[in-house]
């Protein structure tokens, strides 16, 4: 019932549009003379210029109009346009950039253009704030669908606030993060079900504050074989598999969301849905058989960038584009080379004229680009105040949603620890110790990042804490340390991969006495069962020292601040 009601309203906004060019030819009826004229001047439909370009979502250089996007503008005329980190300075450089882009596009094809940005989260982040937005996989932790819309709300007012209207998220991928590397946090998770809520979640988040949403990589990057950036990717799924998991999130995109979305394409291949082995990009069997046919008629489907490796099905780039609009995506991305930029729609116009792409493919493409713009870019364009631009950016609501995952991470960990244990037992792996009690031996915190240890020392009240800072060449002299201190329980910040090759290089007996906290995923831990704990938060909260601490050693109360009044009252 409400993909039928969902056609309706789309038959409407076309009935509208028709009306509008129709009143935009002027009010009073013509005659059957000027009727007679202007049907001699009037281009049959079949001759007119396709609006090539729209069909092109492009990334550039430079942080300034003049860098190089003013030519793009120009050369290709696209429908949209991709910001990555090379373009962005600071809030009002990015407000102003995009402000002029969309004002220079209306000049050059009479239209506004859909600004994307890919503002995941996590480690997948182009505009930086502080504090950040957790990772999907932190978020999804935290069991609550609340912070889920909470963070594509906040992230939905930021990006509205610089002038974009389209976020390449959130990732619906169904991943395990204990083993695919490719996707780690950027996932919010194995259950279907549950990535399905929270994914659904983020995505009304940010059409509540008018940008669009664009689901990745389908139908489903979870089970492939590798990076798609740097190689093929294969995925062994048949079509019965991918519905009873991955599509399961964008069938809850369709059933739930109601303003048009979108959803961006793997470069990966499932020969068991499509034999050929082409990648989901140059796939009818995926694109139509399976998108168009049983998720959503009306959502935008554009590729990822078809100048990655997992593209590299069909070799000339060029060719690439044009097979992805023949198999049945609306936008393809160039998000580098502007000479690529330019092939890509020398090719597609030759396709067109040859025959092999059909106008009315095209026309299809553009009408799906037309409704997504009309739905997300307002007919005026107004460029944010430093004010609006400031709020945006130190938005109350992203230090709730940080404490929030903060909370779960805790409460997680109390949820499996035992019972009962004995304290002093370090010779127990994989369980979580009880809170271990001040003693004569020090608490050993190695980490490469002092905020941790700071925030780890205020809070170890009671506790001797001796910390080290993880440094390649210190390796020698921190397992001596280690040595030297049997008894003394290890914490290691484990804030990035480098620090987890660092420490897989340690021997065994040194890992079974460390707790790791971990803001990666469990991907990245060679043997996770080795360790003593692993803390997980896939997170870089500035509080995170602190919250181990109180979580896993036995700590004095803190006093209570007194005001000054009451001590004034106090006898002396």
């Amino acid at each position: 019932m409400q993909i039928v009601s969902r056609a309706l309203a789309i038959v409407c906004v076309f009935i509208g549009l028709s009306l509008a060019f129709s009143s935009a030819s002027g009010a009073d009826a013509p005659t059957s003379n000027t009727r007679e004229t202007r049907s001699r001047n009037v281009v049959p439909r079949e001759d007119k210029p396709l609006p090539l370009g729209q069909l092109l979502i492009v990334g550039f250089k430079g942080t300034d109009l003049k860098d190089g996007l003013d030519d793009v503008i120009r050369d290709t005329k696209p429908g949209g346009i991709l910001l990555f980190g090379r373009n962005v300075k600071s809030a009002e450089q990015v407000a102003n950039l995009n402000f002029q882009a969309q004002a220079l596009s209306k000049i050059v094809s009479n239209k506004p253009l859909l600004i994307a940005i890919d503002q995941e989260g996590g480690n997948v982040i182009r505009i930086r704030h502080t504090p950040t937005l957790p990772s999907a996989l932190a978020i999804s932790k935290t069991r609550d669908l609340t912070v889920a819309r909470r963070s594509g709300n906040a992230t939905g007012r930021l990006l509205r606030s610089l002038g974009i209207n389209v976020n390449l998220a959130p990732v619906v991928d169904v991943s395990d993060p204990d083993t695919d590397l490719f996707l780690g946090t950027r996932s919010f998770g194995n259950d279907a079900n549950h990535v399905a809520a929270m994914t659904t979640s983020v995505a009304i988040g940010l059409q509540e504050h008018g940008v669009l949403p664009i689901a990745k990589h389908f139908p489903g990057h979870g089970d492939a074989s590798g990076d798609s950036h740097v190689m093929a990717a294969t995925s062994p799924f048949n079509r019965e598999q991918l519905y009873s998991r991955d599509l399961i999130p964008y069938l809850s995109l369709e059933q739930n969301l109601k303003m048009p979305w979108g959803a961006m394409l793997a470069h990966v291949s499932f020969p068991a849905v499509d034999p050929s082995g082409d990648p989901a990009t140059f796939s009818k069997p995926i694109i139509n058989g399976v998108f168009r046919e049983t998720i959503s008629t009306t959502a935008l489907v554009m590729t990822d960038d078809i100048e990655m490796a997992g593209a590299n099905a069909e070799k000339d780039i060029g060719l690439r584009a044009v097979r992805a609009i023949e198999a049945g995506a609306d936008m393809v991305m160039i998000a580098w080379s502007r000479r690529i930029q330019v092939e890509v729609l020398k090719a597609l116009k030759s396709a067109v004229d040859s025959g092999r792409l059909k106008r009315s493919r095209i026309e299809e493409a553009l009408k799906r680009i037309e409704i997504a713009r009309s739905a997300y870019v307002p007919k005026t364009i107004v460029r944010a105040s430093r004010e609006e631009l400031t709020r945006s950016l130190q938005n109350p609501e992203f230090k709730m949603i940080g404490n929030a995952v903060l909370r779960a991470a805790a409460r997680n960990l109390e949820e499996r620890r035992p019972a009962s244990i004995d304290i002093g037992d370090l010779s127990r792996t994989n369980s979580t110790p009880a809170r271990f009690k001040p003693s004569e031996d020090p608490v050993i915190v190695l980490s490469a990042r002092t905020d941790f240890i700071q925030k780890f020392r205020e809070r170890a009240a009671g506790h001797k804490v001796k910390s080290l800072l993880l440094r390649p060449s210190q390796r020698n002299s921190i397992e001596r340390i280690l040595r030297a201190n049997p008894e003394s329980p290890v914490f290691v910040y484990l804030s990035g991969r480098q620090v987890a090759r660092f420490i897989d290089k340690m021997d065994n007996d040194l890992k079974a006495r460390m707790i790791l906290i971990n803001v990666e995923t469990r991907a990245v831990i060679a043997q996770p069962e080795k360790f003593r704990d692993i803390f997980d938060i896939h997170y870089r909260h500035p509080e995170l020292g602190r919250v181990v601490a109180e979580s896993y050693l036995e700590l004095t109360p803190i006093p209570a601040k007194r005001s000054a009044a009451s001590q004034q009252q106090e006898p002396k």
